[in-house]
């Protein structure tokens, strides 16, 4: 038996609401049977699988790609796309059992890249058997269908015959990230919504590239193909998207998602939604699956979110003094090449600290409870010395 070795950055971990999502884990797929041994997998899902084999390892790079985003645009951020997972079965493990903007966001971004790898392997002839580049031909298109004006010549043009399939890669990506939402229930159709306006922000940011022929630079003749963007882009859009998230409640009459806040516009296929707020991610809280920020690194002299006024949450930070490797001394070598040394520098850096707890101080109350103790049997002598003098003087008394 060929085994086909996949390196699949999805496992659905099942949270407590009875979704799955998406973290890292590495399987081997098999050409026999390997769809069926993934955990987590739905009837829908195991059949996209066994149809589409090779596809499986691209879905796992779109995964990948959207996680290394996700940290890249919260890596100043006290929620930095990392998360405690008690089962120890990679990050995010417990996040989408809450639905907050984090889980909007993490959904959105992994549907994007899921959408980005699956378009841009359609142009690879490995995949040719499930999908191909978009091959069109035709006269340059105008924009905004705005005509010739008079006297204007139409360039001359030829539609590059590969554009970026995104339509293949956006419903290929619904089809299979869907698969799970079942249900007209409020987390369901938030899921839906988010994947949504993860493909939806690809291929808006679509751009329409061309390049001129012609002897000399002149531009007597172009080649254009529509063409994906720069996934940094995705990510710094799908960011704002998630500043600008909906707070949302379920409609129970008519089964949809509406905003929870009156006057709040309803949402576009591009915009995020959530259902709760989120935890604070300030100290380490087991039960929420959230790391805290202590150890967490800081700018002394920023004052936005990365500063240690804001990131350490009011804990304070401490500093220390590390060695750091960086390029120097950089020359440039014809042709065509640019070689550099590496240094070492001691800087200062700076780290937020964990809040302090209060210690019960056992050994104090018991150092009280010896000192009263003591304080008793001090008085008990005393008492039982006067006793005596008065007995003694009582007895003198008699006597005499």
């Amino acid at each position: 038996m060929v085994w086909l070795k996949i390196v699949l950055f999805l496992i659905l971990v099942q949270t407590v609401s009875s979704h799955w999502w998406l973290s890292s884990q590495v399987f081997t797929v098999g050409s026999n049977g390997g769809c069926n041994n993934i955990a987590g997998l739905v009837k829908e899902q195991k059949s996209l699988c066994r149809k589409y084999p090779k596809m499986m390892e691209v879905v796992g790079q779109g995964a990948k790609l959207g996680l290394q985003e996700c940290q890249h645009q919260f890596a100043t951020s006290k929620w930095n796309c990392s998360h405690l997972d008690q089962r120890k079965k990679g990050l995010l493990g417990l996040l989408t059992s809450k639905g907050n903007r984090e889980a909007a966001f993490f959904q959105a971004i992994t549907s994007a890249g899921v959408v980005y790898k699956v378009t841009r392997a359609c142009n690879n002839n490995k995949y040719s058997a499930i999908c191909t580049c978009e091959k069109r031909h035709g006269p340059i298109p105008l924009q905004n269908n705005q005509p010739l004006k008079k006297g204007e010549k139409r360039p001359s043009f030829k539609w590059f015959y590969c554009n970026d399939n995104i339509n293949f890669g956006m419903k290929f990506a619904e089809n299979f990230l869907d698969a799970r939402e079942v249900g007209n229930d409020a987390r369901v159709l938030m899921n839906k919504q988010n994947n949504l306006a993860g493909r939806a922000v690809v291929k808006s940011l679509m751009t329409f590239e061309c390049t001129c022929h012609g002897v000399s630079g002149a531009c007597n003749v172009k080649t254009c193909r529509n063409s994906l963007p720069n996934f940094y882009r995705v990510g710094d859009y799908l960011q704002q998207q998630y500043h600008g998230a909906i707070f949302v409640t379920l409609d129970q009459v008519r089964n949809i998602i509406t905003p929870r806040n009156p006057g709040v516009k309803e949402h576009s296929p591009k915009d995020l939604v959530y259902l709760e707020e989120s935890p604070d991610y300030c100290e380490v809280n087991i039960k929420e699956g959230t790391l805290g920020v202590a150890g967490r690194r800081c700018n002394k002299t920023s004052p936005g979110p990365d500063g240690c006024s804001v990131m350490c949450c009011g804990m304070g930070h401490h500093t220390k003094k590390v060695w750091v490797e960086s390029n120097c001394d950089c020359t440039f070598i014809w042709c065509c090449k640019v070689q550099c040394q590496k240094c070492r520098s001691l800087q200062q850096q700076h780290f937020c600290r964990a809040k302090k707890k209060r210690r019960k101080n056992k050994n104090k109350r018991r150092r009280k409870n010896r000192n009263g103790n003591h304080q008793i049997q001090r008085d008990e002598p005393s008492n039982h010395i006067m006793d005596r003098k008065k007995r003694s003087v009582m007895l003198r008394e008699y006597l005499t």
